[in-house]
């Protein structure tokens, strides 16, 4: 009888011994999870930038994101507009600010698999590379990879007349003096105009977008291009994209493609079919090449110059050339 007391206490004590090592290691493990997610808090959406290649050529490509946080762990998802392809990401990140993890495609056909390594800047900005199977080319690759926090208290809404002057402002600084006037003030007063801008309740304007409407005989009187793609021919009505100007320092942070979806969501609801869009290229690149890559717009005509008469009898400088303007136009076209 002793002897099956012994055996029990001895067993009592063993499981409480147990017990609380094992609540002294769930604590401790813990506490290391809160310290690491204090210290590197993540969770939130996010743009993020990655180098992929698209026709034989090296192209970095913008996707928005969405980043949850337990602990050391983080896991989501990033998708890009035009596509159907949406991508899981599940990693871990260290003490250090180090994340190390795998990307998988949500599609159990689609063979797209890979890893990252990312290191956290400064506030929620992440640098790094990614590496993996390309299911498009079919081929291992790999590239930088990065993320910028989204704005989360961004509304976009029509413009207003007391809003003009801040809008000029920035297109003042991003697309050129003069590139818009005080005559917009007439533009936007009339049906077929759409001007939204995207505003911030800590930053006030941070960006617009101009575009509006044509039926295919005003496009072709407005812009008097050889050849037209069909897709425009046929569509009783065009919504011409003007542009999409962001305030440098807001640049890469979403804005410009929150605008893009607000376009393109408008676009649809005035039933319009298709839309052309002309882009601005200078020597330092393609004013919208992102967001037309982006939202898979197809490149139709580069127009050398197009901009060279209009800068001379308008007076308006251009940011890159001055006056005269020698940049060059490329035509986007896409089918709703």
């Amino acid at each position: 009888m002793k002897i099956l007391e012994v055996a029990w206490e001895n067993i009592l004590v063993g499981v409480i011994t147990g017990g609380f090592i094992g609540i002294m290691a769930y604590l401790k493990n813990w506490y290391a999870n809160f310290r690491i997610e204090s210290k590197f808090p993540i969770a939130g959406r996010y743009l993020s930038k990655f180098e992929d290649e698209i026709d034989g050529n090296t192209v970095v490509v913008s996707a928005p994101a969405v980043l949850k946080q337990k602990g050391r762990k983080i896991y989501g998802e990033t998708s890009l507009p035009d596509d159907n392809r949406k991508w899981i990401i599940d990693a871990e990140i260290s003490a250090g600010g180090h994340i190390h993890g795998v990307y998988y495609a949500e599609d159990p056909h689609d063979k797209g698999i890979g890893n990252f390594f990312l290191f956290i800047n400064y506030k929620k900005h992440m640098e790094g590379l990614w590496s993996g199977f390309d299911s498009i080319n079919q081929k291992i690759t790999s590239g930088r990879y990065s993320f910028v926090p989204a704005l989360e208290d961004l509304q976009i809404k029509d413009v207003t007349r007391l809003e003009l002057a801040r809008v000029i402002e920035i297109a003042d600084s991003e697309l050129g003096k003069d590139y818009l006037d005080e005559g917009i003030k007439d533009q936007i007063s009339r049906p077929n105009t759409l001007f939204r801008v995207a505003v911030s309740k800590k930053e006030g304007i941070l960006g617009f977008c101009y575009s509006y409407i044509l039926t295919p005989e005003e496009l072709d009187e407005q812009f008097e291009l050889a050849d037209f793609p069909k897709s425009l021919k046929v569509s009783s009505k065009i919504a011409v994209l003007k542009t999409i100007a962001v305030k440098s320092i807001h640049q890469g942070k979403g804005v410009g493609s929150i605008l893009m979806d607000d376009a393109l969501e408008l676009y649809k609801q005035n039933q319009i079919e298709s839309v052309i869009c002309v882009a601005w290229k200078s020597k330092n690149g393609v004013n919208m090449g992102g967001l037309m890559n982006l939202y898979d717009f197809n490149l139709h005509q580069e127009i050398n110059n197009f901009w060279k008469e209009g800068s001379i009898e308008e007076g308006y400088s251009c940011p890159v050339c001055g006056n005269p303007c020698h940049c060059s136009a490329l035509i986007y076209t896409k089918t709703l």
